[in-house]
């Protein structure tokens, strides 16, 4: 194995089945099952591919899976590992 882990990808009427069992209805479902994505680039679980021009409410502002991001997340885990962010 070269790291890398295998996921298995949900397609779009599994999510909603799942999400209505354990959530609440705020929300309507968009009917898409996003599956990967690079930068402002997204593949559903079809593999047609979407771009993301609305920033994800501003979270997603630099874009998805950036490199330098993951980097740096990466390095601060290693610094220390296993810190949890709960109440102690």
């Amino acid at each position: 194995m070269n790291g890398e882990r295998e996921v298995e990808i949900m397609h779009f009427e599994e999510i909603k089945q799942t999400a209505d069992r354990y959530l609440m209805p705020t929300y309507a479902h968009f009917p898409v099952a996003l599956a990967e994505g690079h930068n402002a680039t997204y593949l559903d679980s079809e593999g047609k591919e979407y771009i993301d021009f609305t920033a994800g409410i501003g979270v997603n502002v630099f874009g998805v899976n950036d490199e330098g991001r993951k980097n740096a997340v990466k390095a601060q885990l290693e610094l220390a590992p296993g810190i949890g962010i709960g109440p102690h």
